[in-house]
């Protein structure tokens, strides 16, 4: 007898789980196929599962496959549950339950609408057929990833990047050294030539000045007058 309560159904179902982990091998659909088979569907971001009933049938949780309202768990054709897309089938190395078995669980729940993306999906739903509890590798691993991702965010280093250091300023005191050594420093000019000394010059007036030339009117009196005047020197 199934529960009507979907968190009854899931928890009692988790406590028969088994311990181990099974993940199966994807096989392109083909002849070998048969009732009871696990069957999957690539869709954007997603598989889409289901189980195989015989005859070209399927049963799947359509869940969001037609729009935004969440569907029941209904039966269908291949070419409506893979919706044009490849068909693989999930080869489980251990199955609970035989073929006929699996498909009497999945016709029990036929018409169920409890459908919850990340607790009761179609993946849920294809391994409840198979092993006896709910499983879906898919929300689990989206749920590690989120869970990696914030501890990633909390993590100090990664969360406060560190920014390249900048160049140090010049140093305040340097700068005040360098501007009191440039203007207490007074640049050497070339040395101009020494004036003509002022003792000298006057004296040399003062000789000058004192030569009274000779009268040209007495010819013999200025050659006298030149021959004393050299006689000096």
């Amino acid at each position: 007898m199934i529960s009507k309560n979907p968190t009854d159904l899931i928890i009692n179902t988790h406590r028969k789980r088994k311990l181990f982990e099974d993940e199966p091998t994807l096989i392109l659909m083909d002849e070998s196929i048969e009732a009871g088979d696990h069957i999957s569907s690539p869709r954007t971001m997603y598989s889409h599962h289901g189980i195989y009933v015989g005859n070209g049938k399927v049963i799947h949780y359509s869940g969001f496959v037609d729009g935004i309202s969440s569907g029941k768990i209904e039966h269908t054709n291949l070419e409506n549950f893979s919706r044009n897309n490849s068909i693989f089938i999930n080869r489980h190395k251990y199955r609970k339950y035989t073929g006929s078995e699996i498909v009497t669980r999945a016709y029990q729940r036929l018409g169920e609408d409890w459908y919850n993306v990340l607790l009761n999906n179609c993946e849920h739903f294809a391994y409840w057929c198979i092993m006896g509890w709910h499983k879906s590798p898919q929300v689990n691993n989206i749920l590690a990833s989120i869970r990696i991702a914030a501890e990633l965010a909390t993590d100090s280093d990664l969360s406060t990047p560190k920014l390249p250091s900048l160049p140090k300023p010049y140093p305040k005191k340097e700068i005040i050294t360098e501007v009191k050594t440039f203007t207490s420093s007074t640049p050497k000019l070339p040395s101009l030539p020494k004036p003509y000394p002022k003792k000298e010059i006057i004296t040399e007036v003062k000789t000058f000045t004192s030569f009274t030339p000779p009268s040209l009117s007495n010819p013999i009196a200025l050659v006298i007058d030149l021959i004393n005047l050299f006689s000096k020197k």
